[in-house]
């Protein structure tokens, strides 16, 4: 069922077909979006989203939290993008891309990216605390742990000699 969108003839859905026979003698299908490089930037245009790559079929998209996406128009292929493309997830289209997949989990992204970003901030701050101590402070912080340690070591001898008296 093709339908013009744009200007652009787009085919609404996709099916999977026989692709080839890989080395290891398994089967691989493959699903043809049927979509054009100027249609899903028009779309991502269009819908306000932000991406790079005019001109190829392979697009990086980036979703709300920041985080991007390599999609491919010819066959819907995406990947959160690294520098190794091991494993890919198949969309029936730019528009089931970006519905289904593309903020799905940007707002825990961004959840986890303000708890880090709070956390560093708390380590920035103690580390620029100690570094603004002078030599004098720190001796003192040293001796006082030093002097401590050895009152808990002391009270831990008192305490097994106790019971070895007692145990007597």
């Amino acid at each position: 069922m093709d339908t013009i969108q744009d200007g652009v003839e787009h085919m609404s859905t996709s099916e999977w077909k026989y692709n080839r026979t890989n080395s290891k003698g398994e089967v691989v299908f493959r699903r043809d979006t049927n979509e054009t490089v100027d249609f899903v930037e028009t779309y991502l245009i269009k819908n306000n989203i932000s991406y790079m790559g005019s001109g190829t079929t392979m697009l990086y998209i980036e979703n709300k939290a920041g985080k991007e996406y390599a999609y491919y128009c010819t066959t819907g292929r995406w990947s959160v993008k690294k520098r190794v493309y091991d494993k890919h997830y198949h969309s029936k289209g730019i528009e089931d891309f970006v519905t289904n997949y593309l903020n799905r989990f940007a707002d825990d992204q961004t959840i986890k990216q303000k708890e880090w970003d709070l956390e560093k901030q708390k380590r920035d701050a103690k580390r620029a605390k100690e570094l603004s101590k002078t030599r004098e402070e720190r001796m003192a912080e040293y001796i006082e742990k030093k002097d401590a340690v050895r009152a808990r070591r002391t009270e831990l001898r008192r305490a097994k000699n106790a019971t070895k008296k007692l145990s007597k």
